[in-house]
């Protein structure tokens, strides 16, 4: 289906019903996928549904630490959306800085090995992986991709926890 007919909210679902069926069944039960809302910030104009951990007594948070599915305009990258990893480590729901050298150097590796994807500058207030698409469909590209980067960081991510 082209993707001017069908809504940005329906791509979201799509993907996340893509990446629920790649991933682990272990890994899948502890994740919480919210609900797509849209976002018009910084630039940025998308439609986005948000990942985290079910239990968030660790970096986890709904505003500020999650895994993100974005279709729309982001103003860092361009195309008709993106797939990536958002936290901000310095923020007190996620630490209050005591994990952003390791949530820094979480992405910076896996960016690093993985062509496409773009991690921030060290120092940055928000620690990001991101790539992004000149189209969101068809819903497999994405969802490999957040499949691949939820699979590899996740596990180093939970373990990363915080007194809320």
């Amino acid at each position: 289906m082209n993707q001017s007919l069908q809504s940005p909210e329906r791509i979201v679902r799509d993907i996340y019903d893509a990446l629920r069926a790649l991933l682990p069944q272990p890994l899948l039960a502890k994740l919480a996928f919210k609900e797509p809302d849209y976002l018009a910030k910084g630039g940025s104009k998308i439609h986005r549904g948000r990942i985290l951990q079910q239990r968030t007594k660790n970096v986890f948070d709904a505003t500020w630490c999650f895994y993100e599915v974005g279709v729309g305009d982001y103003a860092a990258g361009g195309g008709a959306g993106g797939i990536g990893f958002v936290c901000f480590p310095e923020n007190k729901k996620c630490g209050n800085g005591i994990h952003t050298t390791i949530v820094s150097d979480l992405i910076t590796r896996y960016a690093a090995t993985h062509p496409g994807f773009n991690a921030s500058k060290r120092g940055s207030p928000s620690q990001c992986a991101f790539t992004y698409y000149p189209a969101m469909q068809p819903v497999d590209k994405p969802a490999v991709d957040l499949a691949d980067l939820v699979v590899a960081t996740f596990p180093q991510l939970e373990m990363l926890t915080v007194v809320k």
